[in-house]
């Protein structure tokens, strides 16, 4: 007589090896994603060096001499620390900034032109330098009046350019107009103005450059003007950048609540098999594996979408010993799991209790230090 034992709480499934390679297959499957999660993320995720931007002045601004003005960068990293970030003026370097926002004051400039960069370094050695932005320190006054930076038009229209042009030692003879650095022509006298129709859809950077009776030139701040076709996409502009929704800051939080409530399930199983109630016990352990699937689910997404979190507390010795048995001890514990599962779901109790005996401890194990991890790193989400 076959000391195998069966129940026939539902029908019996055929013990088929393809239904045992499947709980393979699946266990390798998840094993490496949690394993290489963290390679995962850095492929989805944009893992660029730093991104820093000056922000004032802008490219093509112009200052009467002697000039005195701040240069603001905005720096910033998708997952690590801006640690400084440094302001040069044609290549020397005029001072750094630790802390956002980062600024450091240029004053008493002479006549000429300046290039100016950032260069933002992260926690991690990490190092990009801004987009040049170039200024000008004229003499004396000259600027675009029309039309107004940022101007668009439907094309094809027409418009003048204006200007206004001073100078307190001396007279100005001429302006001349540009349009992506081609003459467009020139104007004697005041008011100074020069028509343009008829443009080609595109981007046109437009400036004056003044001369006075003494051969000095000064150049006005670039004015940036779009012709636009009808039906053309203004928003959302090229290369705009979107985060992850707000929601999966949420996520830890979640995840830690379904440990919380799998390992009730658990335990209200224990004590349904204990009482002899195999169907309680059967349709808890299924809500267990729901939770469980629930859960995997949660967690990639969280992980895909957000950078690790590091603890920083006092105690990471008693961190990092749940977290790595945690870890561990859910990986290598999955594949038995599944299989008790499994050889209760087709009736095969022996097999069944075989593994439970240790593999249910330990997803005892699994459950109450997900939550417990979550409670050392609380206090870092920022959420």
């Amino acid at each position: 007589m076959a000391n195998k034992t069966t129940i026939d709480l539902q029908p019996r499934i055929a013990d088929k090896p393809g239904i045992r390679i499947a709980i393979w297959i699946f266990t390798v499957v998840v094993f490496g994603l949690v394993l290489f999660l963290p390679k995962l993320r850095e492929v989805l995720t944009i893992k660029n060096p730093p991104n820093v931007v000056i922000t004032t002045p802008t490219h093509g601004t112009s200052f009467i001499a002697p000039a005195s003005f701040n240069i603001d960068a905005d720096a910033r990293d998708n997952n690590r620390t801006i640690v400084k970030v440094e302001f040069y003026s044609n290549g020397t370097l005029l001072g750094e900034d630790l802390t956002a926002p980062y600024s450091v004051p240029n004053n008493n400039l002479a006549v000429g032109t300046y290039t100016l960069t950032s260069v933002a370094t992260d926690n991690e050695g990490g190092v990009s330098t801004s987009t040049a932005v170039t200024v000008n320190v004229n003499p004396y006054e000259v600027v675009i009046t029309s039309p107004t930076d940022g101007a668009s038009f439907i094309g094809p229209v027409a418009f003048d350019i204006d200007a206004y042009a001073s100078d307190n030692n001396g007279t100005i003879v001429k302006v001349e107009f540009y349009s992506n650095g081609r003459l467009l022509g020139e104007d004697l006298t005041a008011p100074y103005s020069i028509a343009q129709s008829n443009l080609p859809v595109g981007t046109y950077t437009l400036t004056a450059v003044a001369t006075d009776n003494e051969g000095v030139s000064a150049t006005s701040t670039i004015i940036t003007v779009n012709e636009l076709s009808s039906g053309v996409i203004i928003a959302p502009t090229h290369g705009t950048s979107y985060t992850a929704p707000a929601f999966t800051k949420l996520l830890p939080a979640l995840n830690a609540s379904i440990n919380s409530i799998c390992f009730l399930v658990l335990i209200t199983s224990l004590i349904m098999i204990k009482k002899k109630n195999v169907i309680a016990h059967m349709r808890l352990n299924t809500f267990a594996m729901i939770l469980s699937v629930i859960f995997l689910l949660s967690y990639v997404l969280y992980h895909i979408t957000n950078a690790d979190t590091p603890y920083g507390g006092e105690y990471k010795v008693i961190y990092y010993s749940i977290l790595i048995t945690h870890i561990l001890t859910s990986a290598i514990s999955l594949p038995f799991i599944l299989f008790a599962y499994y050889w209760a779901f087709v009736g095969d109790v022996v097999k069944h209790r075989k593994i439970v005996k240790w593999a249910y401890p330990v997803w005892l194990y699994v459950a109450i230090t997900g939550p417990s991890i979550y409670v050392f790193l609380s206090p870092y989400y920022g959420v």
